[in-house]
Formats: structure tokens, sequence, C-alpha cells
């Protein structure tokens, strides 16, 4: 072998060598990324089951109430009437009725369907104003010292006008574009969607503004006349309702701008899959998909007994959105780019598997302001809680009132129905066997020296009707007066 192949051979074993070292420091940086991305997904994950055991409490809650609002009675009651054959099981949705009218109320008032329920309007800066003082006759020609410099008073006057009109003209384009953006978002429903959450169970949640892109598919022509299919994809403002049973904020803030949340996204496959052509980890997401469907949460069979639908199988799986502080060095592992090295922490957006604890994507919050994008209305707020109290939470005691006091009409009244029958089986015997009470039965009377009085007695109970329907309309005159304020 000459000198020179030997050089060559060298110089190729070197590069193959560099090649190989390279290509394993590449594969040690992505399995350290992965599992540092693991261990975020991880702790979230684990964070977010402490979430829900501590807010079980307050998940009870809504179950009585989402079952008042249904009209249902709760299952260890409803086992007891079940019990007594006799006994009354009529629920008056005395709750409903009044829920349904204070949401169509508020809906009206907020939401009127002539007109926008809001408006931009401009005001002058407080350099405009004191310009206009320093006018004095604003047709005049004599100057005026404006910011050290003379000028005539109408040419001042004329500049302060343009300005406002200005200022007009770009408020009522801003109106409009308000306008439209809520109305491409469905506002109004998701509003609604909210009223009625916090009506029901307290709390309302609504998520936004965010960006949301949309895709739109056209025909078009190509030149040649050839049909053909165009995908456009557009960046929209978005505002969502959020269900409350999947918004789990810290429940020892008393605000949610000072919370960190955890929202759950309930997706089909199809749209699991959609999230990888979203800047999704495709790898996390196949992962996700081959580790099956999510598991139930402890309240979901009480949901579907409260809806009707025990039993039914749901196969979507839950994908985790969790908003707030992320150490700077798991953002980095996950891909982002941090701006400012001398920051620790920042309020960031990561989504993972609940089945998996996968990182599925990590961005730095979009909103410059480090605000929340959840809000939270409540019916009646908690102080030291971020979920408030809802109208069938209210409407509890006297509810339970109206339907003790109708069962107890309905029971009364079927005692006074026909009177208690008691007969001296040794005394006396019906002809054809039965005791049941009928029309022209014939009796045996066996001991003829004994009088019928003596062994076969009616005795009738007393009628309450009256005095129980006044306690009934009393209950529901004060669950009138209850909800009669938000509907003044």
């Amino acid at each position: 072998m000459t000198p020179d192949n030997v050089m060559a051979a060298e110089a190729q074993f070197v590069e193959e060598f560099d090649a190989e070292a390279a290509r394993r420091e590449q594969e040690r940086a992505e399995s350290d990324a992965a599992n540092v991305t693991a261990s975020l997904g991880q702790r979230l994950l684990s964070q977010f089951e402490r979430r829900k055991t501590e807010r079980r409490a307050i998940e009870e809650r809504w179950l009585r109430d989402l079952r008042q609002y249904n009209g249902q009675y709760e299952p260890d009651f409803e086992a007891v009437l079940k019990e007594r054959k006799a006994a009354c099981r009529v629920f008056v949705p005395m709750t409903r009725r009044i829920c349904n009218i204070v949401e169509a109320r508020i809906g009206d008032l907020l939401f009127p369907t002539d007109d926008r329920n809001f408006a931009i309007q401009s005001s002058p800066l407080p350099e405009l104003s004191d310009a206009s003082d320093a006018l004095g006759d604003p047709m005049s020609e004599a100057p005026v010292s404006i910011d050290g410099a003379i000028v005539p008073a109408h040419a001042v006057a004329k500049a302060i006008s343009e300005v406002i009109d200005e200022a007009k003209r770009k408020a009522a384009n801003m109106q409009r574009v308000v306008d439209d953006q809520l109305t491409e978002s469905d506002w109004p429903t998701e509003a609604r969607k909210v009223i009625r959450d916090a009506i029901k169970l307290g709390s309302g949640v609504v998520k936004g503004p965010f960006v949301l892109t949309k895709t739109r598919r056209r025909w078009s022509v190509t030149p040649n006349g050839v049909p053909m299919l165009v995908v456009d994809s557009e960046a929209r403002a978005a505002i969502k309702a959020v269900d409350p049973w999947n918004f789990f904020p810290n429940l020892g803030m008393p605000t949610i701008e000072d919370s960190d949340t955890f929202e759950r996204h309930r997706m089909s496959k199809l749209k699991l899959v959609e999230l990888a052509e979203q800047g999704f980890d495709r790898g996390a997401i196949l992962r996700v998909l081959q580790q099956g469907s999510r598991a139930d949460d402890a309240t979901d069979a009480e949901q579907r007994e409260a809806a009707g639908t025990v039993g039914v199988e749901d196969p979507r799986y839950n994908v985790i959105e969790y908003n707030g502080p992320v150490d700077a060095q798991d953002l980095i592992e996950c891909g982002c780019d941090i701006e400012g090295d001398d920051l620790l922490v920042f309020n960031a957006i990561v989504w993972f598997s609940e089945a998996t604890g996968d990182v599925l994507k990590a961005a730095i919050n979009p909103l410059s302001t480090g605000a929340s994008l959840y809000s939270v209305y409540n019916w009646q707020p908690d102080s030291v809680c971020v979920f408030g109290y809802g109208l069938p939470h209210e409407l509890r005691d006297l509810q339970e009132s109206a339907n003790s006091s109708f069962r107890a009409a309905h029971d009364n009244m079927g005692l006074t129905v026909g009177p208690q029958i008691v007969v001296n089986s040794k005394r006396i015997v019906p002809m054809n066997g039965s005791y049941t009470v009928e029309p022209m039965k014939v009796w045996d009377l066996l001991d003829s020296s004994m009088p019928v009085q003596n062994v076969f007695g009616f005795f009738q109970t007393d009628s309450r009707l009256q005095e129980l329907m006044a306690l009934f309309q009393q209950s529901k005159q004060l669950a009138d007066e209850i909800g009669g304020p938000a509907l003044a």
C-alpha cells in the first residue's frame, strides 16, 4: 500500500469515527432531552392528580346540585323511599324552573338580540385638553404658545379637531373589528354556557382570547381550467367556555389571577392525531395512542348516573393543558427558545397525556402581560376559593322542604282515601275467603251473640292536606324570593 493510500485510509477512518461519535452524541442528547421531558410530564401529572383529590368535596357538592337540578333524589335517600312501598317518591322540579328563568333573564340582559353589549369610544388626551384651554377664541388670529411654540389659534384648533376626528374613526373601526371577532368566536353562545354553569354549579369558566388556527377548504380553477382544492390556514382570535368539571385551578388561591391551572381536554382519536399537524410531538402522540384511552375518574360514573347514561363507554383520550410557572431548563429541554438568561422560571403552557405523562407540547405563554388565559364567573363568590356557590345550593333547604311537604301531602291523601279496617278473624270471616274490601261482600259471623260492631270496625285517618299544601306553597314562595333579585 502506497503512502498516499495509507493517508487516505486514515482520513476516512477519522471521518467515520467522528461521524459515529457525533451520531452517538446526538442520540445521547435526544435521550437526555426525552428523560427531562418525561420527568416534567410526570411531575405535572402528579400535581394534576393532587388537584383532582383536593377538589373531591367540591365535586360532591356539584353532583348534589346537578341531581337537584335534574329532579333526582340522592341515591341513599332514593333507596329509603323505595323500601317504603306506599311512600310517595315525587320530586318537585322547582330548582330547574327558577334556574332556567334566571338564566334566560341574564342572557337577555347581557346579549340583546338587536344591539351589541359593548361600545368603544375615543377620549381626548390630556394634552389636547390643555391645548384647547390655551386657545381662547379658536377663530382668532392671535398667536398662542403651545409647548414654547408660537402658532395662530385657528391652526391649533384645526389640528386638535383633526386629531379628535381621527381618534373617533379609529375607535369606530376598532369596535367593528372586536364585534367581528366576537361574532366569529360565537361569543354569545359560549357566554350563555358560562352563565348556565355558574347558575347550576356556582362557577362558569371562560378561556380567551387565544389564537385558534382555522383551516378553510375551497375549490379554485387553475389557468389551465383544472379544478383544484385549496387549503388555507388562518389564525383567529377565539373565546371558549370551559366545562368546570375539566378545570382544575389551585384551590388555595382565592382568585384565578394568582393561580396556575390545569384544563382537561377529552379528545377522540381523530382529534388527538390532528394535534400532530399543529406542532405537537408526533412520537409522544404515537405513544399515547399505543397506550390506550383514558381511565375513568371517580366522578365520571356519578355524572353518568345523574345523566341516565350508566354503563356507556367513553373512548376518548385525556390531554391536559397546564398554564403556570415552569423552570427555564425544562422549557429549554422541550425545545423552547428562552430569552433572558437571568430568569429561572417562565409562565408557560404545557400539554401532556394523563394516561402516559408524555409531554406533547411546551411553549412560553404568548400573552406578554402574563395574565391568566381563564376568567371565572361565580354566582355567589367564595372569599377563600376560586369556585363559588350556585343557585341549587342556595335553594337546597327550600327544595327539600317543598319535596317533603308535597310527599307528605300525597301520603296523607292516600291514607284518607279509605278507612283502616279492623277485623276479628276469630269471630267473623268472608264467605269467599278473601279479606279484600269489595262491594256486595258477604261475611259469616261465627259468634251470633257478638255484635258486629265489636268484630268489625272502620277508623278514618284525619286529613292534613290543607296544612301540608300551605307549607308547600310557603316553601315555593321563599324559593321564588331567593331567585327574585336576579329577575328584577
